[in-house]
């Protein structure tokens, strides 16, 4: 993005909610929509926090990697937003436990793809302060180091987390037929039941 690019909204960007699609370390927050509430950056590889510096009406912030290695830089800037309450990640695998600086106003902290080795002193340090934690799709180290420039490692089954759920239950799928009642629209309704072995 051009980064002499301005942009003329109403209230400086307040009412629009922006996504900067194919963003990297460089991007930014165009002049013109530094009143802008939500931001959502959709990238590669390292992505910097910087980009939304001058959004000081930040409340909510996300960001989306589609390439390796899943790194934020100048996370520090973030520190510098008042307002900033939401943050989500996916696919953030470069992060540490002490990537996020300490942000006054957070109340929620999403993260989806990270890796497992973290999660306890995420958990750690986010316990107790006000802020709902909530993490999804942790990978153990030894799986990111072999998958993780895999272009299909969203679909692999090669986790516990990504198991089918037949295989992961299959003894007690293993009972015999078994029937219980169930009411349906208001009938009583007698169904069996076949488990697969």
């Amino acid at each position: 993005m051009d980064p002499t690019l301005t942009v003329d909204a109403a209230d400086d960007g307040q009412w629009l909610r922006l996504t900067l699609t194919g963003a990297d370390a460089e991007t930014t927050v165009p002049a013109g929509l530094h009143g802008v509430r939500e931001v959502t950056l959709v990238g590669g590889g390292i992505m910097s926090a910087a980009a939304v510096r001058e959004a000081k009406e930040l409340e909510s912030f996300r960001i989306f990697w589609r390439k390796p290695p899943g790194r934020l830089v100048d996370a520090a800037a973030l520190a510098g937003l008042p307002r900033l309450s939401v943050l989500e990640i996916v696919d953030g695998y470069g992060l540490d436990a002490e990537t996020l600086p300490d942000l006054i106003s957070l109340t929620q902290l999403s993260i989806s793809g990270l890796r497992r080795s973290i999660v306890p002193d995420l958990k750690s340090r986010y316990r107790c302060i006000g802020v709902r934690l909530v993490i999804e799709g942790a990978k153990p180290d030894t799986w990111l180091a072999a998958n993780l420039n895999n272009p299909f490692r969203t679909g692999s089954t090669t986790t516990p987390e990504a198991e089918p759920p037949l295989a992961r239950h299959t003894q007690t799928l293993s009972a015999p037929l078994t029937s219980f009642r169930r009411t349906v629209m208001g009938v009583q309704t007698k169904l069996k039941r076949l488990c697969v072995p």
